[in-house]
């Protein structure tokens, strides 16, 4: 597991910290979630008894881990000599959020995924998943109700095409990569933001239509406190 504490932790104005890098606090947070809310406010059409209320598309602890992400794909991305192409496709990933392009959390949220990407490709002859990886990539898919019933580990196991087998190589080689990163950075997420969980590798349940992770980084133990995002 990636190191990861929360001992002298401030809660009340300290998001996250990711070695010797900028202190992500309570104020930043709280600004990008405000901005990106007086957006959707502006957007919105007069109130009324009908009016559906302003949400924010996403949570301050799917800001952190934006953040905190950026600063990790970033180092990486440094070490594997891959940068960010020109042409980042903001304006697109902001209209998923129903944000504009310019949103600093859809800043961050299209420059991991692009690094992600590039950080991916860029990977050459990774070794092959471990039995151990890919029964975690099945309880993953189990765990969202994406394995047909009666469908047991070997089965599932047996059904991989060589190109699900170089995708997972893949991811996994990036994770091993941000894990080992993770563990020479001092790094400190506030117990609110936990558990910490970086995605590499996603696929949509199609009934519910809904993404999740079946190769992620997960940094430090549940220690998470709950937190409310108040519209």
């Amino acid at each position: 597991m990636g190191g990861l504490g929360a001992c002298g932790f401030r809660p009340a104005d300290m998001a996250a910290r990711v070695g010797d890098g900028e202190t992500i606090t309570e104020d930043r947070v709280q600004r990008i979630w405000d901005e990106s809310r007086e957006t959707l406010l502006d957007k919105a059409p007069a109130a009324g008894a009908s009016a559906e209320p302003v949400r924010v598309p996403y949570t301050r602890g799917d800001l952190v881990r934006a953040i905190v992400s950026r600063d990790l794909y970033g180092r990486l991305a440094a070490e594997k000599g891959v940068s960010l192409p020109a042409g980042v496709p903001y304006d697109e990933a902001g209209a998923q959020f129903g944000l504009p392009g310019t949103d600093e959390y859809v800043r961050l949220y299209t420059e991991n995924a692009v690094l992600q990407n590039s950080l991916t490709k860029a990977v050459t002859n990774p070794p092959a998943p471990t039995e151990a990886e890919v029964r975690d990539v099945f309880d993953r898919i189990s765990a969202n109700g994406g394995i047909q019933p009666g469908t047991d580990f070997a089965s599932f196991n047996s059904m991989l095409s060589p190109e699900d087998r170089t995708a997972l190589s893949a991811a996994l080689s990036v994770r091993r990569d941000l894990l080992a990163l993770a563990d020479q950075a001092d790094i400190e997420v506030n117990p609110r933001y936990q558990p910490f969980e970086l995605g590499l590798l996603g696929v949509s349940n199609q009934q519910t239509g809904q993404s999740y992770s079946v190769v992620a980084a997960t940094l430090g133990e549940d220690l998470r406190a709950p937190v409310a995002d108040v519209s």
